[in-house]
């Protein structure tokens, strides 16, 4: 897919602005390169995700994309968004009125009390 994406653009490189910060502080921006947006190009071939959490501009291309086996989605991949809700399914306190929060790293998971330095 990344030599699809790179002849695509023929190597030119990609001018970004900031849209949003998602919750963790971490820019989102929308790239184009030469005029083109990215995601215009990206999500009707397959090549990308819309990433529906920032914006629903994609989300109708990349339904066409599913529809029509277009790149990723002729193998059936699951979209990083669904996985990563799957994943953390059962990764939750148990009571749904807990104040316990957490984070879930490649070490483990690491859980925070009212009142705790990084609650």
């Amino acid at each position: 897919m990344s030599a699809k994406v790179s002849d695509l653009y023929d190597g030119n490189g990609a001018v970004c602005r900031q849209v949003d910060l998602d919750r963790y502080g971490r820019i989102v921006a929308r790239c184009s390169v030469d005029g083109r947006d990215v995601g215009e190009d990206l999500v009707p071939r397959g090549l990308a995700f819309a990433y529906r959490a920032y914006s629903m501009e994609y989300d109708l291309v990349e339904k066409g994309a599913a529809i029509n086996d277009r790149g990723l989605h002729a193998s059936r991949v699951q979209n990083p968004a669904a996985y990563r809700v799957e994943r953390s399914e059962g990764s939750r306190p148990p009571r749904p009125n807990c104040a316990i929060e957490g984070n879930i790293t490649k070490s483990g998971r690491i859980y925070h009390m009212p009142g705790q330095h990084d609650y």
